[in-house]
């Protein structure tokens, strides 16, 4: 029994070190156009002045946790630390998943957290606020904001020539031949050949 026991707490602390779908292309991304991504998504958020690029990226990755993005940025003009959770599928523990994650970097950067959850692909939406309720009583709430890809429009997206966002226009609502054509057309207008062929890929 002893020897089965080790067994899963092994593979409950390897868990987290698999890659989820479609994680590494937006952390690429966001590796390279972090900004632009960030504001498109979030238009209040602003990159903080006199902070390099090594500066901006948080962490959080211990035996048990792990973020997809963590940006420090400025929301509203507040400080804040800024994470972003990529779902491609069904989770009924995102939500509790991303406030433990909100808590955690509220601890360790001590500024507020704005939790972000990017869902690729058509499923049901988590509800928020995500609620701890006992007796009647809340004891905490958390209010994530959700952006459910299929419902973005994606013409909108080309007319603002959100060039950083051309790579997720296939997740879009409804996006059509002529549309992806074009953006393509763009894409190789103004990105490097690598850049081009990253984001294709």
């Amino acid at each position: 029994m002893q020897g089965n026991g080790n067994q899963l707490s092994k593979k409950k602390q390897e868990a987290p070190k698999e890659s989820k779908p479609y994680d590494g292309i937006l952390k690429a991304l966001f590796g390279e156009q972090a900004e632009e991504i960030v504001s498109s998504l979030l238009p209040e958020a602003h990159r903080p002045e006199g902070l390099a690029d090594t500066e901006l990226n948080v962490e959080l990755n211990r035996t048990t946790l792990s973020i997809d993005i963590g940006r420090h940025i400025l929301y509203k003009g507040d400080s804040v630390t800024f994470n972003l959770e990529a779902q491609s599928g069904p989770d009924d523990d995102l939500l509790p998943r991303m406030n433990e994650y909100s808590l955690n970097l509220l601890c360790k950067y001590k500024r507020p957290v704005v939790s972000m959850a990017l869902l690729l692909f058509e499923c049901a939406i988590p509800k928020t606020p995500f609620k701890v309720i006992c007796g009647g009583d809340v004891f905490s709430d958390f209010y994530p904001i959700i952006i459910c890809m299929w419902q973005m429009d994606p013409h909108k997206v080309v007319e603002r020539h959100q060039r950083c966002l051309y790579p997720l226009l296939p997740t879009m609502e409804h996006p059509t031949v002529d549309l992806l054509t074009q953006a393509l057309q763009e894409m190789n207008e103004y990105d490097t050949r690598p850049q081009f062929t990253r984001h294709l890929t």
